[in-house]
């Protein structure tokens, strides 16, 4: 990515962040229903508990916040 790109991606969810502060709004990327049910689906792949989670493309870390409200300790890793 050239820093030009960088430089607008950063700008873009600085504003996001203004506008909506902290939450799926900021994102632009669906609907907490919709978020919900995707990290549902995700975490039923296994037994959770331990369990060493690379999120790519993590947002803000919600799914992380799914975790600790679910009491599911994970290691876990955010990457955006």
């Amino acid at each position: 990515m050239d820093k030009d790109d960088e430089k607008e991606i950063i700008r873009r969810y600085e504003g996001r962040l203004r506008k909506y502060e902290k939450g799926i709004d900021a994102l632009a990327s669906g609907c907490e229903k919709r978020q919900k049910t995707r990290f549902d689906l995700l975490a039923q792949i296994g037994d959770l508990k331990g369990a060493k989670i690379l999120d790519f493309g993590c947002g803000l870390g919600d799914f992380f916040e799914y975790f600790k409200e679910r009491n599911l300790t994970v290691d876990y890793t955010g990457i955006d």
